[in-house]
């Protein structure tokens, strides 16, 4: 009966849309301010979480700081005054008071025909516009994000709260606990969007490097459903708690899968054919992940297609160990990448840097890389890498850092683990900077990462899942192509 109503519904909205157009969805929404539907025609208003009201009505009853985390609410929350959509700008607004979040960071994701996250937030202070927002400093804050899918239609679009203020470069985030998960969601269980507006040149741009659309062939679903993010809950790291309720829905990976990857078929034989190509013309190549578990995960993903394509005789994929880029020293080139016999290599130094340590290790009671000494030890480890020679090539490569879900040792207050998406965040835009000043090639895999960042099965690692084989398969069209 909930599936019949929810294609029934989603037929009965795209009816709608496309007798009365876009501007009958201003007049259907009741919430929506009289004074925006004059000051801006084309912009709709987006229903709010449960826990806005909510969060709202518990801060006005206490002395509320932003450096506190509230069992029974979110601070982030009980700012937010509105949200918006300006379709003709694939833009999101979020309207905030600025009291206590001055610069929030948030998490917007599309689901619906292809899954893509709201990017590049840009906050402002100034005027109420919420079309044209200024920087005039007269009390009213807004974050204004960029969104762009391959199809119009209706897309369900969840935004979440993770940091009421987001991280400065140069301080400590040891103890900066993320917003509860319980009151993180912004808008409405349901709350969506129409895309009538479409960029054609950026649509196939992206296409060219792939992107998750939806199918129904690896799921019993056959309508679109919202993608909430998921998340682990306390006490949830049981197997026999797993089938609770209140860990099985938030944990679930059901959600993830009606969405697969979509790359251009032409691509794929490309890389295929190079592959098979470049086995006949060496007798021995070895693809290296420098790393740790991520880059054992990516091998062993990269080896999986060798093997489809049976070039393994030839071609391999193996990982060398360095839990820091600080590890990526003259001995290691010497003995790792060179001993090796590393044709081609990728590195990927970060999640010990800003993840939990193993109890028992020798770096179990390291706190979390700062910022500026993470930028310092990966221009180094550049540095380094290019006065050895081994890199003249452009045989040697950096990787993103992939994104870690929030598991329940990130969402503990303090958390004991900081591979959140803001953290991963920075380290990435430091990589991406030094990479460009200093011409070391960089592969970035956020598109295939980004709209599934929560999807892990322990949270942490990409591994034997649709997510991994994307992100291999670009990998070796980066190495081979």
């Amino acid at each position: 009966m909930r599936s019949f109503f929810r294609r029934s519904t989603a037929f009965c909205l795209i009816l709608i849309h496309f007798i009365y157009g876009p501007s009958l969805w201003k007049q259907l929404d009741p919430q929506q301010p009289s004074s925006l539907r004059k000051a801006a025609p084309y912009t709709t208003a987006i229903p709010l979480s449960k826990s806005c009201g909510t969060s709202k009505q518990i801060a006005a009853s206490r002395n509320v700081t932003h450096t506190s985390r509230y069992d029974d609410m979110s601070i982030l929350a009980s700012e937010v005054e509105s949200i918006s959509h300006v379709p003709s700008r694939r833009q999101i607004i979020i309207t905030y008071r600025g009291k206590f979040c001055i610069k929030p960071y948030v998490i917007g994701r599309l689901s619906g025909l292809d899954v893509s996250l709201v990017a590049n937030w840009t906050e402002f202070s100034g005027n109420n516009d919420n079309t044209n927002p200024s920087e005039d400093g007269d009390g009213v804050h807004q974050l204004l994000g960029e969104y762009n899918v391959h199809s119009k239609g209706i897309y369900y679009l969840e935004i979440i709260g993770l940091l009421c203020n987001s991280l400065t470069w140069d301080g400590e985030y040891r103890n900066v606990c993320l917003e509860n998960p319980s009151y993180m969601r912004l808008t409405d269980d349901s709350a969506y969007i129409y895309v009538d507006t479409v960029d054609g040149s950026l649509a196939d741009a992206a296409k060219d490097d792939g992107y998750w659309k939806w199918s129904n062939s690896n799921s019993h679903l056959n309508t679109y459903t919202p993608l909430h993010t998921r998340y682990q809950p306390e006490g949830c790291r049981e197997t026999k708690t797993e089938l609770e309720d209140r860990c099985f829905f938030p944990t679930s990976l059901d959600r993830f899968l009606p969405y697969q990857f979509s790359l251009h078929p032409n691509v794929t034989t490309l890389i295929r054919d190079k592959a098979v190509s470049l086995s006949k013309m060496s007798p021995s190549t070895t693809f290296c992940f420098v790393g740790l578990s991520h880059a054992r995960e990516m091998a062993a993903a990269v080896n999986l297609w060798l093997q489809r394509w049976n070039v393994t005789s030839s071609i391999k994929a193996i990982n060398l160990d360095a839990q820091f880029p600080r590890v990526v020293n003259e001995q290691f080139i010497q003995n790792a990448i060179i001993g090796r016999k590393c044709d081609k290599t990728v590195i990927a130094a970060g999640q010990w840097s800003v993840g939990r340590k193993p109890p028992g290790s020798k770096y179990a009671k390291l706190p979390p890389t700062l910022f500026p000494e993470y930028r310092e030890e990966v221009m180094n480890m550049i540095s380094t890498l290019q006065k050895s020679g081994i890199a003249k090539n452009k045989n040697i490569f950096l990787r993103s850092i992939h994104y870690n879900s929030l598991g329940d040792v990130k969402l503990s207050c303090p958390p004991q683990d900081w591979r959140h998406p803001a953290v991963i965040d920075q380290l990435n835009s430091i990589i991406l900077h030094l990479t460009r000043s200093t011409g070391m090639p960089f592969i970035d895999t956020s598109h295939i990462i980004g709209p599934m960042w929560d999807s892990a099965v322990d949270f942490c690692h990409y591994k034997n899942d649709s997510v991994s084989s994307a992100e291999a398969l670009y990998v070796l069209e980066k190495l081979l192509l």
